[in-house]
């Protein structure tokens, strides 16, 4: 495994530990409801393009709202800075 292997493992593992942070003790129904939350799961995939794409991807199949991801993701860029 390569130095930069290496990193990008851990950049994933990172965020599956942040992703749990967030998400422990939620049922699936109150994780559906919780947009922050939902919000800060995708936030922790940033630098991890695949893992990102997963998680919206999921978020996306599990609300049966294909525009639900197309706010988060326009809220996202009107705020200010």
């Amino acid at each position: 495994m390569t130095r930069t292997d290496a990193v990008r493992l851990n950049d994933v593992l990172d965020s599956i530990i942040l992703i749990e942070g967030y998400t422990a003790g939620m049922t699936v129904q109150q994780f559906e409801s919780d947009w922050l939350r939902q919000d800060a799961v995708v936030q922790a995939t940033t630098d991890l393009p695949a893992l990102r794409a997963a998680v919206e991807r999921a978020l996306r199949d599990a609300s049966g709202n294909s525009d639900h991801g197309d706010q988060r993701r326009d809220a996202r860029e009107n705020r200010e800075p």
